[in-house]
């Protein structure tokens, strides 16, 4: 009944009907007819059923499939796949969201006007796990890539770049949902670069399918992919050291709630590198009810210092349909957007991250202040110290960490962001593995200690600066306000931080350090090493 003309759709009287007791196979056969392939992105957005039938009757022929007791098919198995098959093409017509899982096959344009496909994996979709499809917006962005990677400035790994990349672009996508637009960077890039996807714990699992699924073409290209876990709303502790960071960040459709421009630039701030040619890439749908998200997101990412090298909107259409059952069109914005900040105000972040060395330095001519000065800020056991900068004296001195430092603001959380406490002092707190923590005081024994953010945050972070001629650091616009203590536990000269002008009488009182020998110091900023 099914063989007739190729061009002329199919009726549903010309499928096999419950009546005649057809067998499994001629049912199988005439429910795949049925099958509505999800609609791709291109402009024209058609669905495609191969051959085409009337959808008129349809509906009610599936269902007059599942309501049958099947009686006649011989096994209960045929029965059930019968089942199934035919309530998958019913839920097919309720709606995007009532689809089953499926495979899509993308097409990528390369260089030379040559393509390649990429075979995604996407799960049933729930309204909680939005990551689960591939949104137009990635599939616009994926085709841009080719072009966007090639504008000014040019994308050249950063100075941080570690060595295990062999001097590799790094990069990462946040929000990945199915991984199209990390998998078709690092098709394009090949050998040139490595990409992380991430997403939350509930999408990565087919993340990381999705990548597997096309394995080969990533190893015909040389490429590198990794995919895990990263949840914008989490600070990383410790912090990512420089040679973490990331010289291109990328995200598709990443703002569907209020809070999303916030956690977006806050990931990028953590995990971008500061380099000059660090680049964020952005696509965005131009929803009517999130246009205060974009224009927040675009403010933001203004403060944090990034300016936008390249933008333009284009028109997709997603695999939603109106009511008439066409598709729907999505007006999108493509950012990138780059570390090029006005010039002076790039030269002072450059400096406030150049790396430094703290010593002691004393102006008296006491015993005490000739046993300190020049002495170098280590780190040991949680707390800040002045060592002899060239030779230990001690066990626990040459198992000391000699502080490198520089400047930064400090990642306040939404219920310290009031304090507004500016620049804190970080500080490599390991060589191997490489870490880095704050430098801050104890609010209550006016110590300088060091640790990860949820150790500090507690405490004095900031704000921590330099001097007008950017040789001595300051806390809270105090210049000479530190002093050295020697410990009686014969740990060495411990920094302390006179917040209260008091020269440290009620602090040391307080802990019965009184009679320790004590001086105060100024710390200077030594870039030499």
């Amino acid at each position: 009944m099914i063989s007739r003309d190729p061009e002329e759709p199919l009726h549903v009287l010309d499928l096999p009907q419950i009546y005649t007791k057809p067998s499994g196979t001629e049912l199988m056969k005439a429910i795949d007819l049925l099958a509505i392939k999800p609609r791709s992105f291109s402009t024209d957005a058609e669905t495609t059923k191969t051959p085409s039938v009337d959808p008129s009757g349809v509906t009610r022929y599936l269902t007059s499939i599942i309501s049958s007791p099947l009686s006649w098919l011989e096994t209960d198995a045929l029965r059930d796949a019968v089942w199934d098959a035919a309530s998958a093409r019913l839920s097919e017509r309720c709606g995007r969201t009532a689809m089953p899982a499926m495979s899509r096959v993308f097409t990528v344009p390369t260089t030379g006007g040559e393509h390649f496909t990429l075979t995604l994996h996407e799960p049933s979709l729930t309204a909680d796990n939005l990551g689960m499809k591939t949104w137009v917006s990635s599939y616009l962005l994926s085709h841009r890539l080719l072009t966007v990677l090639d504008t000014t400035p040019q994308l050249v790994p950063s100075t941080t770049t570690t060595p295990h990349t062999e001097g590799k672009l790094r990069a990462l996508e946040l929000g990945a949902g199915t991984g199209l637009v990390g998998l078709s960077f690092a098709a394009l890039r090949g050998k040139s670069a490595t990409i992380h996807l991430t997403d939350l714990p509930p999408i990565v699992p087919n993340l990381a399918h999705n990548a597997s699924l096309n394995v080969e073409l990533l190893n015909s290209t040389g490429a590198t992919v990794t995919t895990g876990i990263l949840d914008w709303s989490v600070v990383p502790d410790p912090l990512p050291t420089p040679e973490e960071q990331y010289d291109i960040i990328l995200a598709a459709d990443s703002l569907y709630s209020p809070s999303h421009p916030e956690l977006l630039v806050n990931a990028i701030t953590h995990w971008l590198s500061r380099g000059p040619n660090a680049r964020v890439v952005l696509e965005m749908p131009l929803r009517e009810s999130y246009l205060p998200q974009v224009e927040e997101l675009r403010q933001r990412l203004g403060k944090l210092g990034l300016a936008v090298v390249e933008e333009g909107e284009e028109t997709g259409y997603d695999d939603w349909e109106t009511a008439d059952g066409s598709a729907v069109a999505v007006r999108c914005t493509a950012l990138a957007v780059s570390e090029q900040r006005k010039a002076n105000e790039r030269k002072n972040d450059a400096r406030r991250m150049a790396k430094f060395h703290i010593d002691a330095e004393c102006t008296g001519d006491t015993q005490e202040d000739c046993e300190v000065n020049g002495r170098r800020v280590v780190l040991r056991d949680n707390k800040v110290y002045l060592q002899n900068a060239r030779s230990s004296t001690s066990q626990a001195q040459s198992q000391s960490h000699t502080a490198e430092c520089f400047y930064i603001d400090y990642p306040e959380t939404e219920e310290t962001k009031h304090l507004k406490r500016g620049l804190g002092l970080v500080t490599t707190i390991s060589n191997n593995p490489p870490a880095l923590g704050w430098i801050y005081v104890d609010k209550n024994t006016h110590e300088l200690k060091y640790g990860n953010r949820s150790q500090s945050i507690e405490h004095v972070v900031g704000p921590w600066d330099w001097t007008g001629d950017e040789k001595t650091v300051v806390l809270e616009d105090k210049k000479g306000a530190f002093v050295a203590v020697e410990e009686e536990d014969g740990s060495g000269w411990g920094v302390y931080f006179d917040r209260d002008g008091d020269e440290l009488a009620g602090v040391l009182e307080e802990q019965g350090k009184l009679d320790n020998a004590f001086t105060p110091v100024v710390l200077k900023r030594n870039l030499n090493g």
